[in-house]
């Protein structure tokens, strides 16, 4: 998310390469006891919803020689955050919506079905979840109305004539 929004510093790095190597878990140790980071610096958490099974087109941030940085795409990001529904990712969930376009509650449920099915679980949200889609939904809508609000005021200010 870090390498698409300028805005968002990087908390933690994610990995979804099932499971992290020895040889990989010990530089991370010997990384985060040099810059004095966390032991959680590196999360591979995000490993359970590697793609089992299941086609998810990954992009490539940086190819790199010793280390190639990709991503889901951005659809299955939004199903990630819905499904993990974390009160944290909100504005990460929120900024995801705008980029995929999707802002109706069947498409963040569709979204997050397609994560489970990778999962090898059926889709039922819980009461978070629907809690999280619904706040989302709601500060997404303001902030449109806000941006249209901006956009209207700079159009007429741009129309308006020049004096002096």
């Amino acid at each position: 998310m870090c390498y698409q929004i300028a805005w968002r510093g990087p908390g933690d790095v994610d990995i979804m390469y099932p499971p992290m190597p020895p040889e990989l878990s010990e530089a991370v140790r010997a990384v985060a006891r040099r810059r004095h980071l966390s032991a959680g610096w590196m999360n591979d958490g995000p490993a359970q919803f590697a793609p089992y099974g299941h086609h998810v087109a990954l992009r490539t941030f940086y190819p790199g020689e010793h280390l190639t940085v990709r991503a889901p795409d951005n659809r299955f990001l939004l199903g990630m955050k819905v499904h993990a529904a974390r009160e944290d990712d909100a504005a990460d969930t929120i900024w995801l919506m705008n980029d995929t376009g999707l802002h109706r509650r069947a498409d963040l449920h569709d979204m997050a079905q397609v994560v489970s099915g990778s999962l090898g679980e059926v889709w039922k949200p819980s009461r978070v979840q629907k809690r999280l889609v619904r706040r989302c939904r709601r500060e997404q809508r303001r902030d449109a109305r806000e941006a249209r609000r901006v956009q209207r005021k700079a159009a007429r200010t741009a129309d308006a004539p020049q004096t002096g």
